[in-house]
């Protein structure tokens, strides 16, 4: 299952372009919610996609997707008083256009120290169009689940991620706890 290719004109990105455009989209989008909510006094959600950690040759993308989980975990306190929830969705690899050709653009090589990495990285990303083990369909359903238990302010979609979010978690707590004496050794005396 495919999602439908759109025939949207390409955009070369930068890495601020990458990052303006997913903040701002949602940054109006969320706007224009509440704006929406708050005219018609009713409770409902936003929700926003996050990317639980970075990975190579993504560093623009995770960017705008950190900013994004930061958004939306400071909105929360603004809005809940409103009855108005925020839910941020973690999702793994869904079977969608996203990585066919035409939805994908590649940054040209300007780093001959990359480009070994390059060689092996594009063609691994490329490999997965098609593949990808997450049905949009059962997302879609399970969105609407969560919508009707009450959403949470993170949800992990898919095994893929879950073992990823799992795997940065314990990285995490792992660092917090290498230096621990030293972190909490730094009151005022």
């Amino acid at each position: 299952m495919t999602a439908t290719t759109m025939n949207a004109p390409r955009v070369k990105f930068t890495t601020s372009g990458q990052i303006a455009v997913s903040a701002l989209m949602l940054i109006l989008g969320s706007r224009l919610a509440l704006f929406a909510m708050f005219q018609m006094l009713i409770a409902g959600g936003l929700a926003a996609a996050g990317f639980a950690t970075g990975f190579e040759f993504v560093t623009a993308y995770a960017a705008s997707k950190f900013g994004l989980e930061g958004w939306m975990e400071s909105l929360r306190f603004e809005v809940e008083p409103f009855g108005i929830r925020t839910t941020i969705v973690e999702p793994g690899f869904f079977r969608t256009t996203l990585l066919e050709k035409e939805s994908t653009t590649y940054a040209e090589l300007s780093i001959d120290d990359y480009a070994d990495r390059t060689a092996r990285t594009r063609p691994a990303w490329e490999a997965m169009s098609g593949k990808q083990g997450g049905d949009p369909a059962k997302l879609a359903k399970a969105l609407v689940t969560l919508v009707d238990d009450g959403p949470p302010l993170r949800w992990v979609a898919g095994a893929d991620a879950v073992a990823t979010v799992e795997q940065k978690a314990n990285e995490l707590l792992a660092q917090v706890d290498a230096y621990r004496d030293l972190s909490s050794s730094l009151a005022v005396d």
